[in-house]
Order: structure tokens, then C-alpha cells, then sequence
């Protein structure tokens, strides 16, 4: 009988104890895939998040494009009207016969043809490339003016392609007389901006430097160059100093 009964007692224990241990195990399951779907959830939030990011860049990549694309056309069309104005102007002096000789318009062709062979190569004193394009355009018509012996609508355009160069690189030259900083890259052609707020110019490009002095929100400013996420400005009265990109944006 007592041997029965342990056997019994026994059977009991070991009962209890696997639904303890299958207890825990269930609890331990539980709390597992709780984990696993809070980490999934995580996942999903970041994953909406990275797409809206995502979609937000490409809508404002997509608008600035356009924007790219708007001010081409119009440059081109403004470039068009130009050349067509010029076209008058040299026909013009065709019918004329004025003043300017051979000799003249010779010795202006050669001036205007070394000029722009002797561009200087840094990128920082070039002309933009439109203007340049221009300026090689304008002497092509300039030399087809002096074989056709219209002396005054060569030198007219000789003219146009000197004013296209010279006050270019006389701006630039402006630009780059400061002290460069390591690191520091031109901007060319310089960039007309605004200030998007009240912003400290500092006397570099980093927080730590001292403030030189404060613009006004609207404020007009040449970007010169940068350097990371500072750029170099110049104000209309000739003062010059450094932003914080995220204050400048387009007049």
C-alpha cells in the first residue's frame, strides 16, 4: 500500500511539473512572437518612412528639373532675340558705309580673335559657357561682316564679343582676390542669391568663426564659392564673408 501510494505521489509530481514547464514554454513563445511582430512593426514604420523620404526628394529633383528646363528655354529664346536684334544692327551698318576702315575693323578682328584665344584656363576666370558659345558665334559673323566689307558691323561685333568676355572675367577676378580656404571650391559663374532669414556671415566656413556681420532676411548676395555646407558671400556693398547654405536661396 505505501509502495502504491509513492507511486502514485510520484506520478503527480512529474504531472505538475510538465505543466509547469509547458507553462513556461507558452509564455515563452508569447512573449517571442509579441517581440518579433514589435520588430516587424518597426521595420514597416521605417520602411514608410524611407518612401516618403524617398518620394519627397524625387518630387522636389523633379521640380527643380523643370525649373532647369524653363530657364533654358528661356535664355534660349532671349539669346535668339538677341542674335536677331544684332542681325539688324549689322545689315544696317551694311547699308550705311560709315566711318570705321579697313584698317580699323582689321585690327579689331585680330584683338577680338586673340582675346578669345587667350582665356585663361582655371575654371574660376572663364566665361560661362553660354557666353562663350556667344562670343565664338558673334566672331564667326564678325569675320563673314569683314569679307563682305561692312568694316562698321565687324567692329560693332567685334565689340559685342569683347563686352561678352571682359567685364566676365573682371567680375570673377573680384571674386577670387579673398583668401581661399582649404578645400574651397569656385562657383562659375558667381550665383545671385537672397538671405532666407536673419543670418550671421562669418569669417569662414564653420560655426566656430566669429561673426563678422549680420544681413537681413531678403538680402542680396553673390555666392562666390563653397566649402562642405558654407559658402562664401559677397554683399553689395563689398562686404564678404561665409553662410550656412540652408540660409541662401535663390533671388
Amino acid at each position: 500500500m505505501g509502495r502504491k501510494y509513492r507511486q502514485l505521489a510520484c506520478a503527480a509530481v512529474l504531472l505538475t511539473a510538465g505543466a509547469v514547464f509547458g507553462g513556461c514554454a507558452m509564455v515563452s513563445d508569447s512573449t517571442a512572437e509579441r517581440q518579433v511582430a514589435a520588430g516587424r512593426r518597426a521595420s514597416e514604420e521605417e520602411a514608410r518612412k524611407q518612401v516618403a523620404t524617398t518620394k519627397e526628394l524625387e518630387e522636389k529633383l523633379a521640380r527643380m528639373h523643370l525649373q532647369a528646363l524653363e530657364k533654358d528655354a528661356e535664355i534660349k529664346a532671349l539669346n535668339q532675340k538677341l542674335e536677331a536684334a544684332i542681325l539688324e544692327v549689322v545689315r544696317a551698318m551694311a547699308k550705311l558705309r560709315g566711318l570705321s576702315g579697313r584698317a580699323e575693323a582689321a585690327s579689331n578682328l585680330a584683338e577680338t580673335e586673340i582675346a578669345l584665344k587667350s582665356i585663361p584656363a582655371e575654371l574660376a576666370l572663364r566665361p560661362k559657357d553660354s557666353d562663350l558659345a556667344q562670343a565664338q558665334q558673334l566672331l564667326r559673323m564678325a569675320t563673314e561682316e569683314f569679307k563682305k566689307q561692312n568694316y562698321d558691323g565687324t567692329v560693332y561685333l567685334t565689340t559685342q564679343v569683347k563686352t561678352l568676355i571682359k567685364p566676365r572675367n573682371e567680375r570673377l577676378a573680384k571674386g577670387v582676390e579673398l583668401a581661399k580656404t582649404e578645400a574651397e571650391h569656385p562657383l562659375s559663374p558667381m550665383l545671385a542669391l537672397r538671405a532666407t532669414n536673419r543670418s550671421n556671415v562669418r569669417g569662414g566656413p564653420g560655426p566656430a568663426f566669429k561673426v563678422l556681420f549680420v544681413v537681413e532676411r531678403g538680402t542680396p548676395l553673390n555666392a562666390v564659392s563653397y566649402n562642405g555646407v558654407w559658402v562664401r558671400v559677397k554683399t553689395d556693398d563689398g562686404r564678404a564673408g561665409w553662410v550656412h547654405y540652408s540660409l541662401i536661396d535663390q533671388r
